[in-house]
């Protein structure tokens, strides 16, 4: 009889714990740099919006993330209605 509830093959290694952590990273993040091609935006215009914290934003040293949920909660800020007849 096993004595464990679970294979030992089935526990996963540091390295598959290392890899899933980025790619749950990389699902919540998006790099700034993608951020303006993403808006149709110039670079200017995307630079003044962090200037001016129009979204929230992590800066680690020169790189610069944004979260997936506050950039979606700000393009649902400034949606505009389509207006009824």
């Amino acid at each position: 009889k096993a004595l464990l509830p679970f294979s030992v093959a089935s526990v996963p290694t540091k390295e598959k714990l290392r890899k899933k952590k980025e790619e749950d990273f990389a699902e919540s993040y998006i790099d700034s740099k993608s951020i303006p091609k993403l808006l149709k935006i110039s670079q200017k215009t995307w630079q003044t919006y962090r200037d001016k914290r129009k979204i929230p934003f992590i800066q680690f040293g020169s790189k610069i993330w944004v979260k997936r949920t506050d950039l979606e909660n700000f393009l649902d800020k400034y949606y505009i209605k389509q207006k009824s007849a």
